[in-house]
């Protein structure tokens, strides 16, 4: 309830808010006023009639006095009878120290009596010493008031008058209620008058606001009316040349952001055919790099590995990617051994460009002679992101180069076994000869031509040994 009069004030135009606020605070005001003139006006009726009740008891007392000395009894009821025909005045009398009275007059348009406002003795005797002792009844409606009588020093008696207050307050209650009207009264033409001038003065500042809140709907060629020459008019002027100007702002930023989104389109086509043949150009890479007889392997600067071509597969019989890439060097079977293990370790160490040889012991028993090269991958000119290595497999081209070598070691020894032979058979073409010419110079001598014919049938076959040794050798 208290946020929906809330919400409902503030809709309020501002002249009756602030006409709402000044009434409140005068109001206030006006509620405070009063209770203060309340409780003065209570206090003044209070002291206005103690003051009237100590003048009349005081003149009693001083009468009463001359009386007494005088003995004379009938002044004395005479000046009793005097005050108690006072106004307000209920009675008045006069009593010895024992509290005898000694003459006593009633005010007989009262309706109060005189046995229900005499005062105790006991309580007289209390205040003594006071000038005045002064006692109200339970409800403050009746004042009792005393003065000691004196003579010669001497106290004598009392001398005793009683009044009724209910005058001064219905006097102090009318001045309350006039006050009362006369604060509501100029409260409404204050209000009146300061919703008058308010609204005149606030009026300006509202077509204003109006002004702001057409302008913030994107009301843009709204004007505010003038009605004034002064600062709120002046102020008016220049908001509506805000507002054109505004207006201008905004037909030109349209206008840039239509040219912009013109640019943005083509600039986004571009980007478009530019990512597509990007893409293209990479799945080509991607392709080639693939299709190329050497193996691949792209690892982090951490060592794992994120990349591998086909060859790279093929080369370690991997069968699947996923088996190897995203994991580390060192958790890969194929780089399982200590030899090679500290040779990554030291690459990835110094980030530095190598080429080496190792034998690759596969998990199907086979072996692989691999030439590895090193490269780093920088990020920037001087930030190392990764290394990629490049697998040569050579092991069909060691195994060739051992067969040549021995092909080599071969020739060479038919050569050199050629030479040999043929140094040889130059020896068995001397001795053959000379072994016939002896067989013919022996023949009449059986014991001797045995060791001849011996001597030729080894030359012969040393002679076919050497033209098998030549043959080899061709």
């Amino acid at each position: 309830m208290k946020i929906a009069s809330l919400k409902g004030f503030k809709t309020l135009p501002l002249h009756a808010r602030i006409t709402v606020i000044v009434g409140l605070v005068l109001t206030i005001a006006l509620i405070i006023f009063i209770f203060l003139a309340r409780s003065f006006f209570i206090q003044t009726t209070k002291s206005q009639v103690e003051l009237r009740a100590q003048t009349l008891v005081d003149y009693l007392t001083q009468t009463s006095v001359s009386a007494l000395v005088n003995y004379d009894q009938t002044m004395l009821h005479q000046y009793c009878t005097a005050i108690a025909h006072q106004r307000d005045v209920i009675f008045a009398m006069v009593i010895d120290q024992n509290g005898k009275i000694i003459a006593i007059a009633r005010n007989p348009n009262s309706v109060h009596t005189v046995s229900n406002t005499e005062l105790p003795l006991k309580y007289l005797k209390r205040g003594k010493t006071d000038r005045f002792i002064t006692r109200y009844d339970e409800d403050n409606s009746i004042l009792e008031i005393a003065r000691p009588i004196v003579i010669s020093q001497t106290l004598w008696g009392w001398a005793i008058v009683g009044l009724e207050t209910t005058y001064f307050e219905h006097l102090a209650s009318r001045v309350r209620w006039s006050t009362l009207a006369a604060g509501l009264l100029i409260i409404i033409l204050t209000i009146v008058v300061i919703q008058r001038v308010t609204q005149h003065l606030i009026s300006p500042i509202e077509d204003i606001i109006r002004g702001t809140e057409e302008i913030s709907r994107g009301n843009l060629t709204h004007q505010i009316s003038i009605k004034d020459e002064g600062e709120l008019g002046q102020l008016a002027r220049k908001f509506n040349e805000m507002t054109l100007k505004l207006n201008y702002y905004y037909r030109q930023k349209e206008m840039l952001n239509k040219k912009l989104h013109e640019y943005s389109e083509e600039l986004e086509k571009r980007v478009e055919e530019r990512t597509r043949e990007l893409n293209r150009i990479k799945e080509e890479v991607v392709q080639i790099f693939h299709q190329i007889p050497i193996g691949l392997m792209v690892c982090d600067v951490t060592g794992t590995i994120r990349w591998i071509n086909a060859e790279f597969m093929k080369i370690f019989g991997v069968p699947e990617e996923q088996r190897v890439v995203g994991k580390p060097l060192n958790r890969v079977g194929i780089f399982k051994e200590k030899t090679i293990r500290k040779q990554l370790q030291s690459i990835f160490k110094k980030h530095q460009k190598t080429s080496f040889q190792h034998t690759i012991n596969l998990e199907d028993g086979t072996r692989r002679i691999v030439e590895i090269n090193t490269q780093p991958l920088y990020e920037d000119s001087s930030t190392v992101s990764g290394m990629i290595f490049i697998f040569n497999d050579i092991t069909l081209e060691q195994e060739l180069l051992k067969k040549i070598n021995r092909t080599k070691r071969l020739e060479s020894m038919g050569i050199l076994a050629g030479g040999i032979a043929h140094d040889f058979n130059n020896l068995l073409a001397i001795i053959l000869p000379n072994a016939q010419m002896l067989h013919l110079l022996l023949e009449d001598r059986e014991e001797l031509l045995q060791y001849v014919e011996t001597i030729e049938r080894a030359t012969e076959q040393a002679s076919q040994l050497t033209a098998q040794i030549l043959s080899f050798a061709r």
